[in-house]
């Protein structure tokens, strides 16, 4: 991917049109109950003959509830958008450092504020890019996903690299 596309995909203008997308009080959505961290609700996708699934975009809204825990270390296709729509929710990076046996260190963490993006754009057409994961510090929370593809074909089963030092 070009960079003065991905520097165009990253701008406030765009961010502001893709987020003006999501018209949150007139989808009726319903909130998780106490025992579901969130619930998954797919407004829109875009069919086309691809490689991987068929899809060439999807959108999903995501209502959250306050979670102790992140959900769990996961990747995502060549293009992922997050928008923040209310709440707050915390983000942890990481990068494979082992692909074979999916093994990932942590890079980063951040804080994903209502109005705040986060925005991946992968060189190459597959999975395994914006690996992160998630835990929404705000009963109530939503957060609006833009992806290039089928987001639920993305593996989530990645181990993070033990740290750990054995005496010798």
């Amino acid at each position: 991917m070009n960079q003065s596309f991905e520097k165009a995909l990253r701008s406030d203008e765009t961010i502001n049109k893709i987020s003006s997308f999501f018209d949150l009080d007139n989808l009726c959505l319903k909130k998780p109950n106490k025992n579901e961290k969130r619930i998954r609700y797919l407004v829109a996708r875009e069919t086309c003959k691809h490689k991987t699934s068929g899809y060439c975009f999807e959108v999903v809204v995501t209502i959250w509830n306050k979670c102790k825990k992140a959900c769990k270390i996961h990747c995502h296709p060549q293009f992922t958008y997050y928008q923040c729509i209310s709440g707050s929710f915390k983000i942890n990076t990481y990068e494979c450092i082992d692909p074979k046996n999916k093994v990932v260190r942590k890079t980063g963490t951040f804080i994903l504020k209502k109005g705040e993006s986060f925005c991946s754009v992968a060189k190459e057409n597959c999975y395994g890019h914006a690996i992160h994961d998630v835990r929404s510090l705000e009963k109530g929370s939503i957060m609006a996903h833009g992806y290039s593809n089928d987001a639920s074909l993305a593996p989530d089963d990645y181990k993070i690299q033990d740290v750990s030092i054995n005496p010798t």
